[in-house]
C-alpha cells in the first residue's frame, strides 16, 4: 500500500514551518501497526512535498508481512519531482537476487540452550576430550568442536520443537471439536502446560534475533519477533551501491569492488608531510 497519506510519522519527517503536533502521528503510527503493515524505508530524497514555507515527507509505502516474505528484496525509491509538488515512488517488487557465496554460519550461544541438560552434556563431553599440542591449539580446537557440536544438536532439536509444537496444537483442536469430559479436560490442562513450555522458547529464539532484549520474559508475541528479525535482517542486506558516477550498481562483483576501493582509499596515505611527521617525532 503506498500513497500520500497526508500524515507524517515522525516529527524528523518535517523540515520548516510550524512543528507537527505529536498526536496525530503517534495515531497514525498506530494505525499501520493495528493492519499489520511496517513501513518499507525508501532510497533518495527524504522529502516528498513542499510549499514556500516547509518540506514533509507524506508520501510512503507499506507492506504486509506475507507481502515481504514473497518479495524479500523490495524497495521503494523516491524519484525527482516532476510536474508536482510531490515526489513519485516508484517500488521495486524483488523476489530473489543473484545468488552468492554464504560464509559458514557464525557461532552465537542460543539463549534457550541455557539450563538444557543436553547442551550442559555437549560442552563436558568436548572438553574433556584429552588433546595434543600446545595450550592455545587445544583451546582453539576445543571451542570449534564444541561450537559445531552445539549447532548441529540446536538445528535437530529446535526442528523437533517446531513439529512437537504442531502436534499439540493438532491435538488441542481435536479435543475442541469433542463435547466435554472430565479426562478430555484433564488431557487438554497437559496439553495447554506443554504447548506454553514450547511456545517460550520459540519466544526466547526470535526475542533473540530482534534484540528486542528490552522486553521481559512473557511478553509472547513471536509474530513481533519474527518482523523484528526480519525488518532487521533486511535493514542489513546490501542490495545495491552507487559509484562515483552516481550509477546504482547491484551485480555482486562491482559491489565488492566498490567496497575494496573504498576501503583502499580510506587507509591508504595521500599528501603526506613529511617535515611535519618528522617535527613530532
Amino acid at each position: 500500500m503506498a500513497g500520500d497519506f497526508n500524515e507524517l510519522m515522525v516529527r524528523v519527517d518535517k523540515s520548516g514551518g510550524t512543528p507537527r503536533a505529536f498526536a496525530p502521528m503517534a495515531l497514525f503510527r498506530q494505525t499501520m501497526e493495528a493492519a499489520s503493515l511496517s513501513d518499507m524505508g525508501f532510497y533518495g530524497c527524504h522529502f516528498t512535498w513542499f510549499n514556500k514555507f516547509t518540506k514533509e515527507r507524506l508520501d510512503r509505502s507499506f507492506m504486509s508481512a506475507s507481502w515481504k516474505a514473497i518479495f524479500p528484496l523490495s524497495r521503494t525509491i523516491t524519484l525527482p519531482p516532476y510536474d508536482s509538488d510531490h515526489n513519485h515512488l516508484l517500488i521495486e517488487a524483488r523476489a530473489e537476487r543473484d545468488p552468492i557465496h554464504r560464509h559458514p554460519r557464525t557461532f552465537h550461544f542460543e539463549e534457550i540452550w541455557h539450563g538444557n541438560s543436553q547442551c550442559l552434556n555437549i560442552i563436558q563431553k568436548n572438553w574433556s576430550t584429552p588433546l595434543t599440542g600446545n595450550m592455545m591449539k587445544q583451546l582453539g580446537s576445543n571451542i570449534h568442536s564444541t561450537g559445531q557440536q552445539l549447532l548441529q544438536w540446536h538445528a535437530t532439536d529446535f526442528q523437533r520443537q517446531k513439529l512437537e509444537l504442531r502436534e499439540v496444537q493438532s491435538k488441542l483442536l481435536d479435543i475442541m471439536r469433542q463435547p466435554y469430559s472430565v479426562e478430555q479436560y484433564e488431557e487438554q490442562r497437559r496439553l495447554h502446560v506443554k504447548q506454553s513450555q514450547l511456545l517460550s522458547q520459540e519466544e526466547k529464539y526470535w526475542r533473540q534475533r530482534s534484540r528486542a532484549i528490552w522486553l521481559k520474559d512473557g511478553d509472547r508475541n513471536s509474530a513481533y519477533f519474527h518482523r523484528k528479525a526480519s525488518n532487521r535482517k533486511s535493514r542489513n542486506t546490501i542490495r545495491g551501491l552507487m559509484n562515483n558516477d552516481g550509477v546504482w550498481t547491484t551485480d555482486p562483483q562491482e559491489i565488492k569492488q566498490l567496497l575494496l576501493n573504498f576501503y583502499n582509499m580510506t587507509f591508504t596515505s595521500e599528501g603526506v608531510n613529511e617535515s611535519a611527521i618528522s617535527k613530532v617525532f
